[in-house]
């Protein structure tokens, strides 16, 4: 017991120069990994906004194909355009029912065209576009959300 004792009385913490070397190694580390973390949560964020697109146009076509497209003569045709949220016409309460909820553009891209809502037109043939802003989700994402 007496040695043990000795042993421990004799130990010393660790140096400010250790402490100092082994705080940098962590913050070299962090500064390499934290440009991967955020390209990673960004094209998570564009992936997310393709597939909730692709959603809110699945419930769109869901919608005009129960009820015809003569019901939602208000939303059709490209004059007529509308941000997907409740309450915005007929067509976009219908297609949200069959939602839980009328998803959200989680990429935050900025400018001009940065919106909280998917901006959709539905032409008079049925065609379903979805924008975030001036940039094309859906059928055919914009390059900056394909990169």
């Amino acid at each position: 017991m007496k040695n043990i004792k000795k042993f421990l009385k004799n130990q010393k913490g660790f140096s400010l120069v250790e402490l100092i070397i082994v705080i940098a190694i962590l913050l070299i580390i962090a500064g390499i990994a934290a440009p991967n973390l955020i390209r990673n949560v960004e094209s998570s964020r564009k992936s997310t906004d393709v597939s909730n697109a692709r959603t809110i146009a699945n419930a769109i076509g869901t919608a005009i194909a129960n009820n015809g497209l003569d019901e939602y003569s208000g939303a059709i045709g490209s004059s007529n355009s509308f941000d997907f949220e409740s309450g915005a016409n007929n067509l976009a309460d219908d297609a949200i029912e069959y939602l839980q909820n009328a998803p959200t553009i989680q990429w935050g891209h900025s400018g001009a065209d940065r919106e909280d809502e998917f901006h959709v037109t539905v032409d008079s043939d049925g065609t379903i576009t979805i924008e975030s802003g001036t940039l094309e989700v859906y059928p055919n994402p914009a390059n900056v959300y394909t990169n």
